[in-house]
């Protein structure tokens, strides 16, 4: 297992950057145009040895951090929303823990919750739940 020494940690939990107050271009940090701090796929940012976690941009295009941790990266979650009332019509999941996911949209369908309900949800980090967020805001690209 590795792990790291720093400082400080920041902590910004939500959809919306809250990068305004940070002054990141202090540090160097480079922000997107809609104010998410840009990341690699390791999630550092623009600065060498400072990594940032939560851009929607970087939770489209890489895997989980659970899914890395474990390294188990075989499978995949499908879901299918009726365009119109952006109800949760059904699901599929295969892989590591698959039958939990589909029992949290289950619970979802059952409480007829939107995508978008599930997509801007704040799931405990790091577990495997947290990729519903991803998933689900695939259907707003």
């Amino acid at each position: 297992m590795r792990q790291l020494a720093g400082s400080h940690l920041l902590s910004a939990i939500g959809r919306i950057p809250n990068t305004e107050a940070l002054t990141p271009e202090a540090a160097d940090i480079r922000l997107d145009d809609r104010g998410f701090i840009e990341v690699d796929k390791y999630l550092e940012t623009s600065v060498p040895g400072v990594y940032a976690m939560g851009t929607s941009r970087a939770a489209r295009a890489s895997p989980m951090i659970r899914v890395i941790e474990t390294g188990e990266t075989r499978g995949f979650m499908k879901a299918v929303v009726d365009a119109d009332s952006g109800q949760i019509l059904g699901c599929a999941v295969l892989g590591s823990e698959g039958g939990e996911i589909m029992t949290m949209i289950q619970v979802a369908m059952l409480g007829k919750l939107t995508y978008t309900a599930m997509a801007d949800a704040i799931f405990t980090h790091p577990l495997l739940a947290e990729g519903l967020n991803t998933l689900f805001a695939m259907f707003d690209a």
